[in-house]
């Protein structure tokens, strides 16, 4: 039974403290919470819009400050792609980058904001600069294809060595190594296998704490 449609997190805030007195005591639903807070909420009949969705799961991986991040650097990615797309879609991703890649980018000048004046004498000196040749775009998709690696504690992207190449790939290389370095949610099939095995895991209690301030749930 659906209890309501969450779009967004604030209104999840606002509502978690009746859910945790009614369904805190759950073993079960507390255990698949640790693996996917929103799979849990479903099962006891909440339902969320895609931008709640996509914004409660921000907060839960990357915590306020981290999503807030996430966030801008969606909007730097975007702004130089002209438009928006799913990031975490290799394929949209790949298609996205290579034509964004293989456009013709605007002169320094122009990027600077410089007076229209100074921008005229700039192409009039000389054309933009060309679209990044093919053997490097197609480079540069390669490496986006590679897995970002996280060893000693130190983030290997091989995407790095083309950071000066182009103004999306640096927001990029800053939105992997988020993604490489905070766990995503467990899916369905996984968070439910976690739940079976609850008996077997070193857990007693978990206990939640709400911050709230004036009387507002934070």
């Amino acid at each position: 039974m659906e209890k309501g449609k969450i779009s967004s997190l604030k209104e999840l805030q606002q509502q978690m403290p009746r859910i945790l007195e009614q369904h805190g005591k759950d073993p079960s639903l507390t255990v698949l919470a640790l693996a996917n807070p929103l799979l849990a909420l479903e099962k006891i009949g909440y339902s969320f819009s895609p931008a709640a969705r996509e914004e409660i799961e921000a907060h839960v991986r990357f915590g306020k400050a981290g999503a807030a991040k996430v966030e801008t650097l969606k909007e730097q990615i975007f702004a130089a792609a002209g438009k928006p797309f799913d990031l975490r879609d290799a394929a949209v991703l790949q298609q996205n980058l290579s034509a964004v890649l293989s456009k013709a980018a605007a002169s320094p000048d122009v990027k600077a904001g410089k007076p229209k004046a100074e921008t005229a004498r700039a192409k009039a000196a000389g054309p933009d600069k060309l679209a990044l040749p093919k053997e490097e775009v197609d480079a540069i998709l390669h490496s986006v294809k590679q897995p970002v690696k996280v060893t000693g504690g130190k983030v290997i992207d091989p995407l790095e060595k083309y950071s000066s190449k182009h103004a999306v790939i640096a927001p990029l290389l800053e939105f992997r190594k988020l993604e490489a370095t905070h766990p995503r949610l467990a899916e369905k099939s996984v968070a439910e296998a976690f739940v079976k095995q609850k008996d077997k895991l070193p857990l007693r209690s978990i206990s939640f704490r709400m911050n709230r301030a004036n009387g507002k749930v934070k």
